[in-house]
């Protein structure tokens, strides 16, 4: 059933054959990225050297931020499916030498930092394209209600990931992980090959424009207008890389709410950054968690968000401004939950707030994320330039790009004051940034008004 709004149903997306397929795909893809995360915290448990665990983390963060400035347009410029599944298959490659690394046992520090940037620099590209995918299998107006459903998809498979890579890293150490890693992205692998020979109802993000322009009228419906043409945003292709991404950053800053509600999900990036990468592995030190323990505080965090999801699920037909509300005010849950986390420390209450800080993040991150997708793709159906992959990759540099930084900073603190130190400051952060968000997003209108566009 299409809610009010005229926005496509949870039920309607999932319907959708196709795009069932690329959610299994979607799911094992993101299980290998659970259990790679989880292995690389456990590694950075081990160490005894805090800024080794931050040239590791460096290692991955800075070239995917390096590699999403300098293609960000490739996405645009040339179909998803395609840059999708040459991702995957680098990153199945980069995934299977990581095996023999470990099986021969050469995996000290620098080699784990090279597997890293590697899956890094894979990442910049890999991100986009499977997050604009689904552009090629719904319209417009179900990208929103697909965005939901991948999250719910992501949140499980970190679930999964966490059960899985604790208790494999509890029974053979990394070996094991690295195994059920590379199984699970060669199936994905797979799964998006036979995507690629099977014909979708819409076209790519970037033919998108000329589908529009070709389509028969008595067949095709108009779309709601919900942002101004993009043509004046839109870089050409041949532009430079900065001046390519700017496009999208021009998008953002002149729309009235994704402007605001970026900076959310950067603060809650940088945030969980420290909890997941800074006070867990150190906690983990010098409490002497097990491989079980490290491993089941990670899959309450992904059970909480599933949970959380899937109650998302039934708030999708609320009206947008609702759902971006509820995005901001769990936000600012999310933030306290992070503070009470560095306040109270043991491996019990620890456990607890995890899956507290999983249910109020599960809604917000599918809720913020689905209006951005949902507006880009409406933008890119306008005519004009497609924009949906730089748009998508300012949104990853405040999303994954940012989680170095937070590393950074987290460990910076950690060096001279308790780990305590910067799980608040952190928390505290993103707590202001998400009611100051708040208090816009509840009177902002949801449009750019037209004639408001920068031009590059």
């Amino acid at each position: 059933m299409t809610s009010s709004n005229g926005e496509w149903s949870v039920p309607q997306v999932v319907r959708q054959g196709t795009y069932r397929w690329f959610t299994l795909a979607y799911f094992l893809d993101e299980l290998c990225n659970a259990v790679w995360l989880v292995t690389l915290g456990w590694i950075i448990a081990g160490t005894h050297s805090d800024w080794a665990s931050a040239g590791i983390l460096l290692a991955t963060g800075v070239p995917l931020a390096f590699v999403l400035i300098l293609c960000s347009n490739w996405v645009d410029r040339h179909t998803s499916r395609k840059v999708a599944l040459i991702t995957l298959a680098l990153r199945a490659v980069v995934m299977i030498a990581w095996i023999v690394v470990v099986h021969t046992g050469a995996a000290p520090f620098a080699t784990v930092a090279a597997i890293g940037a590697l899956i890094g620099v894979i990442s910049g590209v890999h991100e986009p394209a499977m997050t604009t995918y689904p552009i090629a299998l719904l319209p417009a107006d179900g990208q929103a209600s697909a965005v939901v459903v991948e999250r719910g998809t992501q949140r499980l498979s970190q679930a999964v990931g966490g059960i899985v890579a604790g208790y494999l890293l509890g029974q053979g150490g990394i070996s094991a992980p690295a195994v059920a890693g590379a199984v699970a992205v060669v199936v994905a692998l797979g799964i998006l090959f036979q995507l690629s020979h099977i014909a979708t109802p819409q076209t790519d993000a970037s033919n998108l424009a000329t589908h529009a322009a070709s389509s028969d009228s008595t067949t095709s419906e108009a779309l709601p207008d919900p942002a101004p043409a993009v043509s004046a945003v839109a870089s050409s292709s041949d532009a430079a890389p900065v001046r390519r991404i700017k496009g999208g950053f021009d998008f953002v800053r002149a729309h009235p709410v994704l402007s605001r509600t970026l900076f959310v999900q950067a603060a809650i990036t940088v945030a969980m950054a420290v909890v997941l990468l800074v006070t867990l592995p150190f906690r983990a030190r010098q409490d002497g968690w097990s491989g079980q323990q490290y491993g089941a505080t990670i899959t309450a965090f992904g059970i909480g968000m599933t949970i959380a999801t899937l109650v998302g699920f039934a708030l999708q037909s609320r009206p947008e401004r609702t759902r971006l509300v509820l995005a901001c005010a769990m936000a600012t849950v999310s933030g306290l939950c992070v503070v009470t986390l560095g306040v109270v420390s043991n491996w019990t209450t620890d456990l607890v707030v995890m899956a507290a800080l999983g249910l109020s993040l599960g809604p917000a991150g599918p809720f913020l994320s689905g209006y951005l997708r949902s507006v880009t793709a409406k933008a890119d159906d306008e005519g004009g330039e497609a924009i949906s992959g730089r748009v998508t990759a300012v949104m990853i540099l405040a999303t994954d790009a940012l989680e170095p930084l937070g590393f950074v900073v987290g460990i910076a603190l950690a060096a001279f004051c308790p780990v305590a130190v910067p799980t608040v400051l952190m928390g505290g952060a993103c707590t202001l940034v998400a009611l100051w968000a708040l208090g816009h997003v509840v009177h902002a209108p949801l449009q750019r008004p037209v004639g408001t566009e920068r031009a590059v």
